[in-house]
């Protein structure tokens, strides 16, 4: 395998649609079903390119999943108090920016000015993740 670089942050594990930022700078996209808890600070990682694609494997664990690499990522925090997704909720950023939440679902995490990500994923949709939670959103200002 390549060289390794970390995960930067909290590895929670895999799950459909999480967003991996590698100390490396790059993000990628989990595009495949495969889940699996899991909870380490920094862990080494590995992007591996196969026949089949890219996959993105974490030392201590035999898995590795299917990614995809995400380009221009937004990285900014929620001005004030994020208390989850409650619908239609709106948030604006430290950056400036305002999104709203884009499909109805609830979610709760209390966090006074998380760091917050966005991005599209590969048909279009925008997502943001805070506080381990994600949301589709559409950015209103």
């Amino acid at each position: 395998m390549p060289d390794s670089i970390t995960l930067t942050g909290i590895f929670r594990g895999f799950r459909p649609g999480a967003l991996f930022k590698l100390s490396d700078k790059t993000f990628w996209l989990q595009i495949d079903e495969f889940m699996a808890h899991h909870h380490e600070v920094e862990p080494l990682a590995h992007i591996a390119s196969l026949d089949d694609g890219q996959f993105l494997k974490i030392d201590g664990i035999d898995d590795m999943v299917l990614v995809h690499p995400i380009h221009h990522v937004i990285e900014s925090r929620i001005q004030g108090r994020f208390a989850g997704w409650t619908g239609k909720t709106v948030y604006r950023l430290t950056n400036g920016q305002t999104w709203q939440q884009a499909k109805y679902m609830t979610r709760y995490a209390v966090k006074y000015m998380p760091d917050a990500l966005i991005w599209h994923t590969p048909t279009g949709t925008a997502v943001m993740e805070v506080a381990g939670t994600s949301c589709p959103v559409k950015q209103i200002s």
